[in-house]
């Protein structure tokens, strides 16, 4: 009789203790099963990939050209290009070359920091155009130039104007005038200082102890 109802009990728990595993297990499967795959959809909706396209769209392929002119538009200061009349002046990028009229001679550009003087000055349709070099029909935008510094000197007696093959021209300086020098020549072995881009004097024709910066 005891031994059957010992056998009687432990079939019981045993009944019992599967029953709550399984009670354990259905509660895990029911955990598991309340966790959205949704979790993966809202992480990539935060990051959705059209974002990295729309910004390689926005880089434009041409932003690396350089640009050869600026564009006036009737804007130019009309005072800063009459300042430059008469001086040397550098060009700040590659610049068109104009004639009077304002059309773009064509296979004529002047490189970024070239030399140039200004001899003259034109306005055509609101833009300022400067006459370079005393070149009759050649002009370039006031925009595209800047004034700079260099050293000048005061000439000791007239100095005449040369070209860069040693050419006297039938220009010079009055004595006293104050020169400005842009760079240095050794033409058949005597020394010349640039005027401009094309012209030069004598190193000997300039009162060496009377130089000084100014602003081009």
């Amino acid at each position: 009789m005891k031994k059957k109802l010992l056998l009687g009990l432990v079939c019981a728990a045993s009944l019992s203790l599967g029953f709550n595993i399984t009670q354990v297990g259905a509660a895990t499967n029911d955990q598991a099963a309340t966790q959205p795959a949704t979790t993966a959809t809202d992480n990539s909706n935060q990051q959705p990939a059209t974002t990295t396209g729309t910004a390689d769209a926005n880089q434009p392929a041409s932003s690396d050209k350089p640009a050869v002119d600026k564009p006036n538009n009737g804007t130019s200061n009309g005072a800063v290009a009459v300042s430059y009349l008469g001086k040397n002046v550098k060009v700040k990028r590659n610049s068109y070359v104009y004639n009077k009229s304002g059309k773009r001679i064509k296979k004529r550009a002047l490189k970024k920091n070239t030399i140039v003087t200004i001899t003259g000055m034109v306005t055509v349709k609101g833009k300022s155009l400067l006459q370079i070099n005393n070149k009759k029909n050649q002009y370039i935008n006031a925009n595209n130039v800047k004034s700079f510094k260099v050293a000048s000197y005061k000439a000791k007696r007239n100095a005449f104007i040369y070209n860069s093959k040693g050419k006297r021209t039938n220009s010079y300086y009055k004595k006293g005038a104050r020169i400005p020098v842009i760079k240095t020549k050794k033409i058949k072995g005597t020394k010349y200082v640039g005027v401009s881009e094309t012209g030069y004097v004598k190193w000997s024709d300039l009162n060496h102890k009377s130089w000084k910066i100014v602003n081009q």
